[in-house]
């Protein structure tokens, strides 16, 4: 009898050891510090709980942020759970992910140029700026890694699986298809990929993205009509050129591009696939950003950071290449460890700096959002709120986590400006932050209006607010403001 192999675990096992750390790592950091989702993620999971059959209330696309298919699709199955489950499973798979980004750039080095790269993009990467900003579960840190992992595939000759993380990727956010598509149509055109799937591919992600409106509304390009109603993407296109404005509006934006430009030209001369298909991606996504952001097109500094770690990575393969010019081994070692003294001392302090910022107003936000329960009860429950009138949520970011809480449509709860009490319908139950009690009040008397005392926990009050002639909606003698 023929003796059967047995199976590789052991390198099963090992090739997927970094992503169980990785997954670890990210379920630490949100049992000792925040996991709540921030103001995007929160839109996604409103849609995909309503999606999901679980919510009280029909499906709506309109209100908050844009549409993400990607996101709303993968958080669906896991309100079948129940409502606290999804939230937290799409916060722990985004830093997972953005854990797992030194980890491909460790491999992406060691096939571009060896140890000495492996170690110092791996390095680069963990100084990305600005990296706590997703913490809440925003998209762009799983993009940085869909595109960072279809570079190793497309290098390996795999480009299938190439073509599918791109296409993820671009579900994530709609400005990588400027580098996915022309990939695609190089690979059909290569004999690497059957045309029909880079047509199928194409076809899909572009419904997936009218899906939300079209299926709520039957408007599929309801979305771009929506999406420059925000504030930054209407001050970027005041500038006399918006194409700039939104890759200079950050300093970290600006030197990808540079770092992106400079590769792509050393790895034309290198012959490094790696590089060259890394500085093409940063270019084409970037620059094709940039030009649509000229004519009109929306876009915030936020939606390139996924070319960040991917330049980042650039910059420490392109300095190992350099490290491995040392001719002795101990020699390479010795300047690898002063080029990595280098490299966190130019790139940490923006990093420290963007990420101490970014992490200090999530967990402000993180307090106020998992208060919001509290208010919400001590305030009469769902059931009543939302007899008793519009819903006002103050200030603006904790709308859509107001939303989730009370499980209605986006478009039941407006943006809480305080200016903005009393001017869309009365009466209303307005949810203030006892930060902006004192604006709540000011509106209050300037609008000849009386509020009542609903309910309030440690950093929320409700208020129920109408003219004088309208009776208060309350269950008992509570006090006017």
């Amino acid at each position: 009898m023929t003796a059967v192999a047995p199976r590789n675990n052991v390198g099963l096992m090992l090739r997927w050891l970094p992503l169980v750390v990785c997954g670890v790592i990210a379920a630490l950091t949100m049992a000792l510090a925040g996991h709540e989702p921030s103001y995007d993620p929160w839109s996604w999971l409103v849609w995909a709980r309503q999606l999901s059959g679980t919510s009280l209330v029909s499906f709506d696309s309109m209100g908050a942020s844009g549409w993400k298919p990607l996101p709303v699709l993968v958080q669906v199955p896991f309100n079948w759970f129940g409502p606290d489950v999804a939230p937290v499973v799409w916060v722990w798979i985004v830093r997972t992910g953005t854990f797992m980004i030194p980890v491909v750039a460790w491999r992406l080095g060691r096939i571009a140029a060896g140890y000495p790269s492996a170690v110092l993009a791996a390095l680069a990467t963990l100084a990305v700026p600005a990296a706590t900003d997703a913490a809440g579960g925003l998209m762009e840190p799983l993009v940085a890694l869909f595109l960072l992992i279809a570079v190793e595939q497309a290098v390996r000759g795999r480009s299938g699986r190439a073509w599918v993380l791109g296409l993820l990727a671009a579900l994530g956010r709609p400005e990588v298809l400027a580098a996915v598509a022309p990939f695609g149509v190089w690979a059909s055109v290569k004999g690497r990929l059957k045309w029909y799937w880079v047509a199928f591919g194409l076809t899909g992600t572009t419904l997936l993205w009218m899906s939300g409106d079209w299926i709520d509304r039957g408007k599929p390009f309801a979305l771009l009509e929506r999406a420059d109603k925000g504030a930054e993407p209407l001050r970027i296109q005041a500038a006399a050129h918006p194409g700039l404005e939104v890759i200079n509006n950050e300093v970290f934006l600006l030197t990808a591009f540079v770092l992106a430009a400079v590769a792509f030209i050393a790895a034309l001369r290198w012959k490094d696939e790696v590089s060259r298909l890394l500085g093409l991606t940063v270019l084409l996504i970037g620059g094709a950003t940039a030009l649509a952001t000229e004519f009109g097109y929306p876009a915030v500094p936020r939606y390139l950071w996924p070319m960040v770690p991917i330049a980042y990575a650039l910059l420490g393969i392109g300095v190992g290449r350099l490290v491995k010019l040392v001719p002795q081994v101990w020699g390479k070692a010795l300047a690898t460890i002063v080029a990595g003294g280098l490299l966190v001392a130019l790139l940490a302090p923006l990093a420290i700096k963007s990420d101490r910022a970014g992490w200090d107003w999530y967990m402000g936000r993180e307090r106020a959002t998992q208060d919001l329960p509290n208010v919400i009860a001590s305030a009469g429950g769902r059931g009543w709120i939302v007899t008793c009138g519009s819903i006002v949520v103050a200030p603006s970011p904790q709308v859509t986590a107001g939303v989730y809480a009370l499980d209605v449509q986006i478009t039941d709860v407006a943006r809480g400006a305080i200016y903005a009490v009393h001017s869309w319908g009365a009466p209303q139950v307005v949810f203030a932050q006892r930060k902006v009690i004192g604006e709540l009040q000011t509106a209050v008397r300037q609008r000849g209006l009386k509020a009542t005392r609903l309910g309030s926990s440690r950093l929320w009050v409700a208020y129920w607010v109408g003219t004088l002639k309208e009776t208060p909606c309350r269950r008992g003698g509570l006090p006017r403001l």
